[in-house]
């Protein structure tokens, strides 16, 4: 298909800052379609009039299946889904939901093209190809220029607190400030900091990223988002995508001794090596797990773009 493409996205546009949405929305904008958007907590025949008002090619969704309180019924979604596909639109669900069984174990062949899942796991119940495709970088033309007011050591971006994953999160952030590492968090003044991350990127001398131990196949965000910017990344698992050395600095997992020795390292190196560092990073994750390459890909299964 050679026109340009009507794409609409029904999500959680207004409460949730997903990296997701706002990441396709750029993608189809730098890519010369009409992308726009409608809240899946609207009232289900709101959904249904802006559906039929764009006749999308495209229908991507977020959080479909396990909708968030105050949407419609996801029997509901699924009926506005079905007379899009019968229209000609493809619909795509969205799958970042590491659970190894899905909270709808519902064939969707009927209505649904494509699964786009940051995991491994099996959505053979679904009856759709399913593709695994983590989180990625919004696209970026250059790295930005620092700013002295966010430098530090080391920035983490991430929710931190109470519950059995967040405590232990950030029990183990204390204890690699406690090695002297001058450790960089957001505070609530600070809000997300999602469209901020090239200046992040560019100004902390490294940034931090956890992986989740277990989970077949789930890919941090920040594998990609951070040196798609051009930052320094230090992660624990960058799941094969990057190569250690070249595109980040490995730590071992867990261990806040090896996060402060990773810190040091980068911070001998010359500013000329880390520089360089930033650059592979940037180069590598803007040609391939960009926004624009990501979405690219997605648009070639379907059968609405030219094949590479």
């Amino acid at each position: 298909m050679t026109r340009q493409l009507r794409s609409l996205a029904i999500g959680d546009h207004d409460l949730y800052a997903s990296p997701y949405l706002h990441r396709v929305a750029q993608a189809m904008g730098r890519l010369g379609h009409i992308h726009s958007t409608v809240n899946i907590r609207q009232p289900v025949d709101v959904i249904a009039r802006r559906v039929l008002d764009v006749r999308p090619d495209i229908l991507w969704t977020h959080m479909f299946l396990w909708a968030p309180p105050g949407s419609p019924r996801v029997e509901q979604l699924v009926s506005v889904a079905t007379d899009a596909a019968r229209r000609g639109a493809k619909v795509v669900i969205h799958d970042g939901d590491y659970k190894e069984q899905t909270r709808h174990p519902a064939d969707i062949s009927g209505w649904a093209s494509v699964a786009l899942c940051n995991h491994t796991f099996s959505r053979a119940a679904w009856r759709v190809p399913q593709l695994r495709w983590p989180y990625f970088a919004f696209a970026q033309d250059q790295i930005a220029t620092p700013d002295p007011s966010l430098a530090c050591d080391l920035f983490f971006a991430g929710t931190i607190g109470a519950g059995p994953v967040y405590a232990t999160r950030s029990a183990f952030l204390r204890a690699v400030q406690s090695r002297g590492v001058g450790l960089r968090l957001p505070s609530p003044a600070d809000g997300n900091t999602l469209f901020r991350t090239a200046s992040y990127a560019a100004s902390a001398t490294c940034v931090l990223g956890f992986g989740r131990p277990g989970v077949k196949g789930w890919v941090d965000t920040r594998v990609f988002q951070y040196p798609g910017a051009g930052a320094i990344l230090l992660h624990d698992d960058a799941a094969g995508y990057l190569e250690p050395g070249v595109h980040y600095v490995p730590y071992r997992s867990g261990d806040a001794e090896s996060v402060a020795d990773a810190v040091a390292r980068v911070k001998a190196m010359p500013a000329a090596e880390q520089r360089a560092m930033r650059e592979r990073a940037f180069a590598y994750v803007q040609e391939r797990h960009s926004s624009v390459a990501r979405v690219v890909e997605v648009l070639r299964f379907l059968g609405l773009a030219s094949p590479a």
